[in-house]
């Protein structure tokens, strides 16, 4: 018998980390986000509130900037605030409300018109391909109109034909994805070309209109992750796509969508220097991450991720293993590396690398005794802030 054969016949091995306590490393390995816990902090509280106020009913929306460093938690916030909004769509609180998390490989200028269009998601479109047959006026005589004429045609003739089918179609057209001449030819479309941006974003704001005013959706939220990549785009590049995302924020007009931007402060001085008339769409929304603060800090973040993966309920949480004591240690000693700069993705990893280590040791876990406590370097003047 092989190895591999010998191994899966075995019953399964005991969790390691049971005999810690806990249900699976209750720590995220480094670059792992986990979107389902999140400890609040005071510099986001601007933000969480006005995006509160536009889900609520405000109509008008907003473009923020979240700066911070690499491992300050930009991505944490970002796929927390999708995972809430997953809960609030579950429970019907905001049916008529498309969102998407956009990561750092979109950034084409024809992808932005896409990543809109996958907020919505095909079933608001093929539901409004069923239940409506107008158009706005303005797009009289464009192809966009022809496509809704031409649906109108097809439906007499073919009244089988599931709108999910004109739905796809009008999603990879207005992507600016390639089509062929015998698709368009059904809608009686002039154009041979790929859509340009600056022609598929006006068709998507109509788009927008038309479901609006069908009663399907009112918000659209916008999260761009990892915008400091724009950096590793060349100058041509960087400015198509600085356009396309002004084109979008224009066509829109402050209505209907809400963006938040997160990248390295870096990336923003860029916009700033070169694009400020980008940068101007941000302007006094800004949020700017800090490091982790403290070791009453550093313990907090490690009890709300403890809390997750823990067996009984019961436990003590600061007496689990890394003990808030072990916390206070690794914070410490991290901050002595590298004084007022200590990152989340720091300390959770050196959190889970020791949760790691005495899961994998044979001799029982040490108890929940006090550590021996090393002292912490300060700047000159200064003591730790206490978030």
């Amino acid at each position: 018998m092989s190895l591999i054969k010998d191994l899966m016949g075995r019953g399964g091995d005991d969790n390691p980390y049971e005999r810690l306590g806990y249900t699976t490393n209750p720590f995220p390995r480094q670059g792992e986000v986990r979107p389902d816990v999140f400890v609040e902090r005071p510099e986001l509280d601007a933000l969480q509130k006005d995006l509160a106020s536009f889900l609520k009913g405000r109509s008008q929306g907003a473009v923020w900037a979240l700066s911070g460093g690499q491992g300050l938690g930009k991505s944490n916030f970002l796929h927390h605030l999708e995972h809430v909004l997953r809960e609030f769509e579950a429970t019907g609180a905001i049916e008529r409300t498309a969102y998407h998390l956009v990561p750092s490989r979109s950034l084409t200028p024809s992808r932005i018109a896409e990543e809109i269009l996958n907020a919505i998601g095909p079933a608001r479109i093929a539901r409004l391909l069923e239940e409506r047959r107008d158009f706005p006026a303005t797009y009289q005589n464009t192809d966009f109109g022809r496509f809704w004429q031409g649906v109108l045609r097809r439906n007499e003739l073919y009244p089988d034909l599931a709108a999910e089918i004109h739905a796809q179609f009008l999603i990879r057209w207005i992507s600016g994805h390639q089509t062929y001449k015998s698709e368009r030819d059904r809608y009686a479309i002039i154009a041979r070309e790929k859509l340009p941006p600056a022609v598929a974003l006006p068709y998507l704001r109509g788009l927008v209109d038309m479901l609006q005013a069908d009663g399907q959706l009112d918000r659209i939220i916008l999260l761009l992750d990892e915008f400091e990549d724009i950096q590793l785009l060349r100058t041509s590049e960087r400015t198509d796509y600085v356009q396309t995302l002004k084109g979008l924020l224009n066509t829109f007009n402050w209505q209907v969508l809400y963006v938040i931007v997160a990248g390295a402060p870096a990336a923003f001085e860029v916009i700033a220097t070169s694009y400020p008339s980008l940068a101007s769409r941000w302007r006094g929304r800004v949020a700017e991450l800090l490091p982790v603060q403290d070791p009453h800090a550093a313990v907090e973040l490690a009890t709300a991720y403890k809390k997750t993966a823990m067996i009984s309920r019961d436990a003590q949480l600061g007496e689990l293993h890394p003990t808030d004591h072990e916390v206070e240690k690794a914070f410490i000693e991290l901050f002595n590396k590298s004084p007022g700069n200590v990152t989340q993705r720091d300390l959770l990893t050196s959190l889970h690398d020791q949760v790691e280590q005495l899961a994998n040791e044979q001799s029982p876990p040490p108890t929940g005794l006090p550590v021996h406590r090393v002292s912490m370097r300060r700047p000159p003047g200064r003591a730790p802030k206490v978030r």
